[in-house]
């Protein structure tokens, strides 16, 4: 017998988000979540226009502009050359620390009614080709079982209920990639996003208020290995290579501060199974580049909370709303799929990066739409209006 009508692994952004939905509806809803709170994360501390919109409809926008700091746009550099600036309006992005929005999301789904234990998840319980619950391991390390009638993996990169359940999909592991970066000060911030591309990787700088500042640097596992034990020497250099002169920024954190994220993949077949739904990274993930993830999570766990009420209510039958649900996902993943794959084809190659960027300062109406689409601000599949 089902002890809630919904159990979730994690609670990240996705989990919390549909947390609150559920319990609102009056849902019994288990958030299952091996981390502590506060948590410190590396990536995700931008909001875009889309992200604030889905913070909105949960009530929770007043509540996390007071603690965010106003994003004034984004710088792009090249290889070489000066940077493309694109522009922000007033108010329309935002950073956060994800220890803050990861607390008020899963706080607010907590005070609705949502149950939050803290438990590693290690498996799925399926029976007769069904998910029914997830396995548990308690602090005190004991195995416990936590059944629902639906299953929700929320639980990101690398989901133990996407693997157990079958539905994640095979990778190339050849260019897998990692995020090694942290929180630094700077007295050079001044509240634009900068990111510096070339020669296979990328890094990142995010003010986020003050002078502090999440500083992200993606490049290859390989390159990593081959720098054996010298990571903070290399990536200072390899860092500095990327920014060369033309900007103060080129802080990483030290050793103990300094935290890795990868690799940076998750793909699956089908984001359901028979019982369950897969939200968030865990059902895909697209290169942070692009600041995409904490907007289609928000955006996942709405399509997913819709779809898991009209199953409990008796209103659709299972398969038919978890058609929809994989729908909706695609009609969101697509888009931005190709979105990110066109600018990661630009990123990676110095000579057509370059060439882009000139192009766009020269045109600056088509860039301005594809920061739009990659903000939410327009879909990803209009065109840009006629110069």
């Amino acid at each position: 017998m089902a002890d809630d009508d919904v159990v979730i692994a994690g609670a990240g952004p996705a989990g919390s988000a549909l947390a609150l939905r559920l319990a609102r509806a009056g849902v019994k809803v288990r958030v299952v979540e091996r981390s502590v709170f506060p948590r410190t994360k590396v990536c995700g501390e931008y909001l875009s226009p889309g992200a604030l919109r889905e913070l909105e409809t949960l009530g929770l926008g007043k509540r996390i502009a007071a603690h965010a700091a106003p994003c004034h746009g984004i710088r792009l550099y090249a290889a070489r050359g000066d940077p493309l600036a694109l522009a922000f309006k007033d108010g329309e992005a935002l950073a956060l620390e994800r220890c803050v929005l990861d607390a008020v999301l899963l706080e607010a789904a907590c005070a609705a009614g949502a149950f939050h234990e803290r438990a590693r998840v290690e498996g799925v319980i399926v029976e007769h080709g069904r998910a029914t619950g997830l396995r548990v391991r308690e602090p005190s390390g004991l195995l416990s079982e936590r059944r629902g009638r639906v299953v929700v993996g929320a639980d990101g990169i690398g989901s133990v209920v996407a693997r157990r359940l079958g539905l994640a999909r095979e990778v190339c592991a050849a260019d897998e990639r990692f995020a090694l970066g942290g929180h630094i000060r700077s007295a050079a911030l001044d509240g634009w996003i900068s990111m510096f591309a070339g020669a296979g990787a990328y890094f990142a700088v995010n003010p986020l208020g003050g002078e502090r500042a999440n500083v992200m640097l993606v490049l290859r596992q390989r390159e990593i290995a081959a720098w054996g034990g010298c990571v903070d020497v290399c990536a200072r250099q390899r860092i500095a290579r990327l920014v060369g002169e033309r900007a103060p920024l080129t802080l990483f954190p030290a050793d103990g501060r300094r935290m890795a994220v990868g690799p940076l993949r998750q793909r699956v077949r089908r984001p359901d199974a028979p019982g369950a739904l897969l939200v968030g990274d865990a059902a895909g993930f697209l290169d942070p580049f692009t600041g995409q993830g904490v907007w289609m999570a928000l955006e996942g766990a709405r399509h997913a909370a819709d779809a898991i009420l009209g199953v409990l209510h008796g209103d659709v039958r299972e398969r038919w709303a978890w058609r929809r649900y994989a729908r909706a996902c695609r009609r969101s993943w697509l888009p931005r799929w190709v979105l990110s794959s066109g600018i990661g084809l630009l990123r990676n190659r110095d000579g057509l990066a370059m060439r882009a960027i000139e192009q766009a300062r020269a045109h600056r109406t088509p860039a301005t739409a594809l920061l739009g689409a990659c903000a939410g601000r327009v879909s990803a599949l209009r065109r840009p209006p006629e110069q």
